[in-house]
């Protein structure tokens, strides 16, 4: 299977994560990035998936609080 991040967008700064480096020297081609056939792949390093959980964990942290807080009221430790 071959999972892609989509078209590029070029009108807009963009931090692909998971992109490697020699999709993302050839993306960085103004000939390149018209190319309508082509879309970078994927590439999940064990590093890079480890870091994305950590991020998603750190989220779901900071979104318990919030939540918690709308709904009962700030919590006084």
């Amino acid at each position: 299977m071959r999972v892609t991040h989509g078209r590029v967008k070029t009108d807009r700064p963009s931090n692909q994560f998971f992109m490697n480096e020699r999709d993302l020297a050839m993306f960085s081609d103004p000939e390149m990035q018209g190319l309508s056939f082509l879309d970078p792949a994927i590439h999940v390093s064990g590093e890079q998936l480890f870091a994305a959980i950590l991020e998603a964990e750190n989220l779901v942290d900071w979104l318990e609080v919030c939540l918690l807080n709308t709904r009962w009221g700030p919590q006084v430790t």
